[in-house]
């Protein structure tokens, strides 16, 4: 039965499906929109406002490929915002060997509202009802931002709870994403958190040659107020060289890099580490050393440090590749969460190491156009022609991701022979095979074989039995 919280949530939604509409709708985000100059005569029809998942400048694809979308001034007698409502369904199955069992389960159901508030404030409100397995339902915000962009894309302000701008990966929108979840490197490893609480100044060229975001963030995890009154900074800027010398294979090319560094004094735990079809092989949850004994957990404290190096390479609308590199270092402390209110250090650790993926994608039928948008992980997505007679497309994918960490004891914490089960190395190769049929942009059907070696010398990793395990994953999807 819903809460009351629920029903209101619901009723907010259904409010705004009744707002006025833009008269032609896209499922796409437009580009940040320029300062308007002065009026056309007559003026055209509104665009539709921006998809909730989309943060407000990170388009990138070749000149030809491109369209160009402006936010125009609109008859005086028209309302001076409009609103768009969506939504998504993602419904998986999948089987593994060596892993979890998983028969039936909707990944994601969420709704949506985006929309324009004058020629330059746009917003996103999406609230996700699907919870992971064992818990309860709730009905809790995602993409929850307002944006404002005076200056068109060269300079934009948003506000809120979105993607956090670390790595190209995390930047991409999750209809968007060739697999069915991003790469063990960045969703277990890099930024398992995906979204963050803050503020962000973004911005790119008309060209879309270059691109900057810069914020500032609570880095307590999502929709928690600041725990410990310390702030994250994560930058990420990518430059496409080759588009300054004018066509070509290599014209959307691109190289980027991001960094992230934020002080922890009293966060919440590590977030668990998991293989796409939900194999834990680091999840950092409480523990006890005896039958009996008070439970202990590593929490993180201190600095934590990451870096990351990416690159983009798309050929033409039907193949491309893409490969990213990431550094982290995150001091943790070894506590007992008798009272997890209250949780007492005991002594100190760290959480060392690197992760990578490469990955390439082809389309055996159609091209780009057939998915929602480009197909090289850019926010928000570029408009596209065509938009009610897109062909069927099955496009085939190819990734290969490793990680390589070590959670390792400071000397106050090893004399205490707590006999944490993340204590020591833990290695995981994954390599994916994804195919992924399009059917009007609004479904998607995906299939994903997943082989993951899980090696180490971690209580957890070896308690796993095997080191080999297998993953089939299927799933249907529909984005409005």
């Amino acid at each position: 039965m819903a809460t009351r919280g629920q029903r209101t949530s619901l009723l907010f939604f259904v409010a705004l499906a009744a707002a006025p509409r833009a008269a032609h709708a896209q499922t796409e985000a437009p580009e940040v929109p320029d300062a308007v100059e002065s009026p056309p005569e007559p003026a055209p029809a509104r665009p539709a406002a921006p998809r909730a998942e989309a943060a407000p400048t990170e388009p990138r694809v070749a000149p030809a490929a491109e369209s160009t979308l402006r936010r125009e001034p609109v008859d005086a007698r028209a309302p001076e915002w409009d609103v768009t409502p969506g939504a998504r369904l993602d419904v998986d199955s999948g089987v593994s060997h060596g892993g979890p069992s998983t028969s039936l389960l909707v990944r994601r159901a969420r709704l949506q509202a985006t929309g324009w508030v004058g020629p330059f404030v746009y917003f996103s409100a999406a609230a996700e009802y699907a919870t992971p397995p064992g818990q309860p339902s709730t009905f809790a915000p995602t993409d929850v931002f307002v944006a404002v962009a005076p200056l068109g894309p060269r300079l934009v302000l948003q506000a809120g709870q979105f993607d956090a701008p670390f790595t190209l990966e995390n930047r991409t929108v999750d209809s968007a994403l060739d697999f069915l979840e991003r790469s063990i490197a960045i969703g277990a490893f890099g930024i398992p958190e995906n979204k963050a609480t803050g503020a962000m100044l973004t911005g790119t060229d008309e060209e879309r040659r270059f691109h900057y975001a810069l914020g500032v963030f609570d880095g307590d995890g999502r929709s928690l107020r600041n725990l410990d009154d310390q702030f994250d900074f994560m930058a990420r800027a990518w430059l496409a060289p080759f588009a300054f010398t004018g066509g070509g294979p290599l014209h959307a090319l691109s190289l980027g890099g991001s960094f992230w560094i934020g002080d922890r004094a009293s966060a919440t735990p590590l977030d668990p580490q998991t293989t796409s079809g939900g194999l834990a092989f680091a999840s950092f949850a409480p523990y006890t050393t005896s039958t009996g004994g008070a439970p202990r957990q590593l929490r993180q404290v201190g600095r934590r440090v990451e870096a990351a190096a990416e690159l983009e390479l798309p050929i033409g609308p039907r193949f491309g590749a893409r490969a990213e590199i990431v550094w982290r270092r995150s001091p943790l402390s070894e506590e007992d969460v008798t009272d997890p209110t209250h949780p007492a250090i005991l002594g100190g650790a760290n959480l060392d190491g690197w992760a990578a993926y490469g990955q390439a994608w082809l389309w055996v039928l159609g091209d780009e156009r057939s998915a929602p948008g480009a197909r090289h992980g850019l926010e928000p997505f570029a408009p596209r022609a065509a938009a009610d007679h897109a062909p069927d497309g099955l496009m085939v994918a190819l990734r290969l991701s490793h990680i390589d960490e070590e959670v390792w004891q400071e000397t106050d914490a090893a004399l205490l022979n707590l006999r944490d089960p993340s204590v020591g190395i833990t290695q995981v190769t994954s390599l994916e095979l994804g195919a992924n049929y399009w059917h009007g942009r609004a479904f998607r059907a995906s299939f994903n074989y997943v082989l993951n070696h899980v090696t180490g010398t971690t209580p957890e990793v070896k308690s796993l039995g095997a080191a080999t395990e297998h993953e089939l994953l299927l799933r249907l999807a529909i984005a409005l």
